[in-house]
């Protein structure tokens, strides 16, 4: 059972939850988190902020964010696979260069809905 929180949640582990909002509302990741399995929609900024270092976003679904993971933090250090993006207003992930993260597929090449990868860890855009 997934529960509803409209507001901004700073986190160490959020695991299966629903946040969607019209305003600012999203997760924030510090250091040493695990955020999964989450659903993230429709939020004015992102639906994840990493802020930190040493964090793992694996398994998140994320729609209607201006960007749907933010990792622009220098310090880096964060696990980021298996995520999915739909229907993003901006730049749907956001990494610096110090994060490690899947293959970011996206179904826009394709021009007809598919997906082309055999990478278990890609982050997937469409």
């Amino acid at each position: 059972m997934h529960s509803f929180l409209p507001v901004t949640q700073a986190v160490r582990s959020r695991q299966s939850i629903t946040a969607r909002t019209s305003g600012f509302g999203h997760y924030t990741a510090s250091e040493s988190c695990s955020v999964a399995d989450n659903h993230c929609g429709e939020n004015g900024q992102c639906g994840i902020d990493i802020a930190g270092r040493g964090s793992r976003i694996e398994n998140n679904h994320l729609v209607g964010n201006l960007t749907a993971i933010d990792a622009a933090s220098p310090q880096g250090k964060n696990l980021i696979i298996r995520n999915t993006s739909a229907l993003s207003r901006g730049t749907p992930f956001v990494f610096s260069t110090n994060n490690y993260f899947g293959t970011i597929v996206s179904n826009t090449a394709m021009g007809f809905g598919g997906f082309a990868t055999n990478n278990s860890w890609a982050n997937f855009v469409y």
